[in-house]
């Protein structure tokens, strides 16, 4: 009976990469299998308990660290199984070279978006919490993941995006490595107002917004003489750049309002007719 039993086991059930597999190596390789499935586990509760317990859930560096390393983990796990069943990575890859020759092309955007995943979780340029400028739409970066990374607009829907997308093209990062912000609104004044009062103006206006921020003064330019009016604009700082729709709303009302109060008028396009009578 044991030796029924051992021919069985014994016995090759296929072969991969000149490699014969019998269920006993299948057997074995669910050892390390199972050791890999633990530890990537493991570990990937560790981080995420460790996070919560300094109150780090917003830190895009650390969820990136925990991803490479449970990554790094099955990669090791993997080719540990695979050569305790007797399958030779450097075989497999030999034998595999023809049919990846093969799926290469059809592929080739995954892989790209594989490798672009790996750079924004080994640069952290582009973190989880992150406020983008991505074709012409401001998002907050909710998951960087090995393939696509997930956004949200400020109307409330999320967004798939590529990772090769925000490698290869022009992405503006609000929050890199500063989190100021300015918001500016361009006004036109008319040319009967004092240029002295209306800078005045404009700033007690720009420092009286609650949403700026207090280390950047405000600032006024002229930015030169329309048709019908000067033109002005009142720049402040802040730290939300989620929130720049609401802000410029705000700081425009604002003006407007504290230009009246101040008796200043806002200019708006006018036409002289000349009429010539005739001879």
């Amino acid at each position: 009976m044991q030796d029924y039993l051992l021919s069985h086991i014994n016995r090759p059930m296929f072969t991969v990469s000149g490699t014969e597999v019998t269920a006993a190596t299948l057997l074995s390789g669910l050892v390390p299998l199972a050791i890999t499935v633990v530890l990537a586990f493991g570990i990937s509760r560790a981080f995420q308990q460790a996070i919560q317990k300094r109150g780090l859930e917003n830190s895009g560096s650390l969820a990136s660290i925990r991803r490479l390393v449970v990554y790094f983990v099955w990669i090791i796990g993997v080719a540990t199984t695979l050569d305790s069943v007797g399958v030779h990575l450097s075989a497999l890859f030999a034998a595999g070279a023809i049919f990846a020759v093969g799926i290469g092309l059809a592929m080739q955007d995954v892989a790209k978006n594989f490798v672009s995943g790996v750079i924004l979780l080994v640069e952290r340029s582009i973190t989880p919490g992150d406020i983008l400028e991505f074709d012409d739409t401001i998002c907050k970066v909710l998951r960087v993941g090995i393939r696509t990374t997930i956004v949200k607009t400020p109307d409330d829907y999320e967004i798939i995006i590529p990772n090769n997308d925000l490698v290869q093209l022009r992405v503006k990062n609000r929050t890199l490595i500063d989190r100021h912000y300015r918001i500016s609104i361009p006004v036109g004044i008319h040319y009967k107002e004092e240029p002295e009062h209306v800078r005045k103006t404009l700033l007690e206006i720009g420092r009286a917004q609650n949403f700026r921020d207090h280390s950047r003064e405000p600032i006024v330019l002229m930015e030169g003489f329309g048709a019908s009016s000067v033109d002005y604009r009142l720049c402040i700082w802040t730290r939300q750049p989620w929130h720049t729709a609401q802000h410029q709303s705000k700081l425009g009302e604002a003006i407007w309002a504290g230009l009246r109060k101040a008796n200043i008028e806002i200019a708006f396009p006018q036409v002289d007719v000349h009429m010539i009578p005739k001879a």
